[in-house]
């Protein structure tokens, strides 16, 4: 029997009508660990502020992100959605839409308009989702 992977990323480089797109798929046991997790909240904004201005803000304010880059489900290790600049960029964790068994969490791009807000949503992911995924691991 062949194991899913607690995440999959789905990356459409291309500039389209909706915009670019990336998905995070995580399963449902994926979200069920994370919540117990307890995180470093701080960390990941230190992160996005880290990355956001090398990948093309240089002069942003971190007063531009209304309640932060990230937010989280209330009490948990849930990450719930990420901010970058842009009108309301970012991605939000939200029930799949897609006719999927394997994975019923997708966090869903919005209002991505460029490769920098792509890439500013990946790094920000990479770290959260290779954190809760080694915690998963070393759990076993």
């Amino acid at each position: 029997m062949i194991n899913m992977p607690n995440y999959r990323i789905t990356y459409m480089p291309e500039d389209r009508p909706k915009g670019y797109g990336i998905y995070f798929f995580v399963s449902d046991k994926f979200i069920e660990f994370a919540k117990k997790q307890e995180i470093d909240k701080k960390r990941y904004e230190k992160i996005g502020l880290n990355f956001i201005p090398s990948s093309g803000w240089p002069n942003i304010k971190y007063s531009s992100f209304r309640g932060g880059i990230c937010s989280w489900v209330k009490n948990t290790g849930l990450l719930r959605h990420i901010n970058v600049p842009g009108n309301v960029a970012g991605v939000a964790l939200e029930e799949s839409i897609f006719e999927s068994p394997d994975y019923h969490n997708i966090y869903y791009p919005h209002n991505i308009d460029s490769i920098l807000q792509t890439s500013a949503i990946l790094a920000i992911m990479s770290h959260y989702l290779n954190d809760i995924e080694s915690r998963i691991s070393s759990s076993k």
